[in-house]
């Protein structure tokens, strides 16, 4: 039978039994090279007793030889001078090292997770042996709580250097950390030996991407952008994707891209409202253009109204809350407005809320929303076309990108140290980019956007089909009302602008003080970022 070993936790152990005692046991360790006669075995007991030097040097141990996990001897040359082990001791730190063991590999369990583990292994493992005999079991293998939780979290730690900045990752012998996961196991003559993953480490920023994702990224027709805060390691403010449309989601440095064969393709990306970000893009990417998030729009707008103390009214099913829900609805839309009637559609809006029969506080503070909304979005520092969604058929949103950063919670612990967290993006990365090479080269068909985005993509094009007839046509003043206010109502809903669940907006709150602890975060780590009008809140 082989074991896990305590040492290298691999499967270098064997047992045979006592010739007078079923309930005795030897355990056996390797000794030499394998041979084509089998593996050379000696007693671990009698080795430790010889090694510790109570017997004299010239001893000769018991050895055997095994193929795979089967004796191919009659029995050991040489008589046993150790104790021999309690089989249930034996079986219960075998329990507990097959979990350490997977815990050691990768197994994304934790401590307590694993620990009930074993208890499961014990009971599924010895259900047909007596309850003593299996509690016996169950004591050698977990018995004592806090040892067995230190013994799990060392496995589990065991892949993980010990790397919490920027500045130690620089260290090189944390090189293991800058390449991809396959140049991590690959031979000195393999292609991908010291494939990097960094391509930039300073004491502020690091960037990492694989040769194959910056080759995905540059054939993708439209990219997004977005951070997270949640899913940060301990004392870094942010991790930055950049995500394509070829297939793969993954961080990448845009700057390399131009060092990457083959023509770029890239002709719209999408942001949310950081316009450092933004800026320094459009300097490296001139003919790219470079489109806001409506969804982000949405969300700023749902926050402007809970801090004005307008929510149970946005989410009143009565008369006046609808009349409310509508207003607010059509200036959502306002980014949707055809080109040349952006000064127009404002003015229409306001005409809209003053003509309305809405008590006069709220009208007051349907205005206060149409001007913050001009100010902050139609009239951005960046411009006109950066708000502008009129021009863009599909992909308005970094939803993509949002609904990735949500599912990392699979992959990775809130704030988790950086070593842990660079070995966790490895194994990430990786899978991600074999699935992406897959859909690429016809062996893995690609998600296909569900049927209801289809349709609102559909119902949006056909409005604003309709709505540029209109402009081309003769029209009065009352028809122009009349047919754009119903336009800007329509493309509100098909985009978004409804009543939304408290859930929703609670959810925006959370994400609020996620950006907060984040902060806290690199306080604790001695840096101090001092706000400026970059990082004001505009969504």
């Amino acid at each position: 039978m082989a074991c896990f070993s305590q040492r290298i936790g691999s499967k270098s152990v064997m047992l045979s039994d006592h010739t007078d005692n079923s309930n005795l046991c030897y355990k056996w360790t390797r000794a030499g090279m394998e041979q084509l006669t089998g593996l050379r075995y000696v007693c671990a007991g009698c080795r430790k007793l010889r090694d510790a030097k109570h017997v004299p040097k010239e001893t000769p141990l018991p050895t055997r030889k095994a193929i795979g996990d089967q004796w191919v001897d009659d029995g050991p040359m040489h008589a046993h001078f150790c104790q021999p082990f309690e089989r249930a001791k034996v079986q219960g730190e075998q329990e507990r090292r097959k979990v350490q063991n997977e815990l050691a590999i990768g197994s994304r369990e934790n401590v307590a997770s694993a620990k009930v583990r074993i208890d499961v292994r014990v009971v599924q493992n010895y259900m047909n042996i007596s309850e003593e005999e299996r509690n016996k079991i169950r004591n050698e293998a977990c018995g004592n709580a806090k040892a067995t939780k230190k013994a799990l979290y060392r496995a589990q730690t065991k892949r993980f250097m010990n790397v919490r900045t920027l500045q130690g990752l620089a260290q090189n012998d944390c090189r293991a950390l800058w390449i991809t996961l396959r140049a991590r196991s690959a031979a000195p003559e393999s292609p991908f030996y010291d494939e990097l993953l960094m391509r930039y480490l300073d004491d502020d920023l690091a960037i990492f991407a694989s040769p194959r994702q910056l080759q995905l990224l540059k054939k993708s027709a439209v990219i997004v952008s977005d951070g997270t805060f949640k899913q940060a390691p301990k004392g870094i403010y942010q991790v930055y994707r950049v995500f394509g449309f070829v297939a793969a989601t993954h961080a990448v440095p845009l700057q390399e891209l131009e060092d990457t064969e083959g023509e770029l393709m890239i002709s719209q990306a999408n942001f949310d409202f950081e316009p450092a970000s933004i800026e320094e893009f459009r300097l490296n990417f001139i003919h790219v253009r470079c489109k806001m998030c409506c969804f982000h729009v949405r969300q700023a707008m749902h926050r402007r109204i809970q801090r004005m103390g307008l929510v149970n009214l946005y989410t009143s099913r009565e008369q006046e809350g609808r009349a409310f829900q509508a207003l607010l609805r059509k200036i959502g839309a306002l980014q949707f407005a055809p080109p040349n009637h952006v000064n127009r559609s404002l003015h229409l809006m306001q005409q809209l809320i003053n003509e309305s029969e809405l008590e006069l506080v709220i009208r007051l503070s349907l205005l206060d929303i149409l001007e913050y909304y001009a100010t902050t979005w139609v009239r951005n520092s960046i411009g006109s076309e950066f708000f502008s969604l009129f021009d863009v058929p599909v992909h308005r949103t970094i939803n993509h990108a949002e609904s990735y950063h949500g599912r990392q919670r699979w992959f990775y612990q809130p704030h988790q140290l950086l070593g842990r967290w660079l070995v966790n993006l490895q194994e990430v990365n990786h899978a991600e980019e074999e699935s992406a090479v897959s859909i690429q080269e016809g062996l893995q068909p690609p998600s296909q956007p569900l049927a209801v985005t289809a349709e609102i993509d559909a119902s949006i094009a056909r409005e604003k089909a309709d709505i540029m007839a209109f402009l081309d046509s003769d029209y009065e003043d009352e028809q122009f009302t009349e047919t754009l206010s119903r336009y800007y109502g329509r493309i509100g809903h098909l985009i978004g602008f409804n009543v939304p669940p408290r859930l929703e907006i609670e959810e925006q709150i959370e994400e609020a003080a996620a950006m907060e602890e984040a902060e806290a975060s690199l306080n604790e780590s001695g840096i101090y970022v001092v706000p400026n009008d970059e990082n004001l809140d505009p969504c």
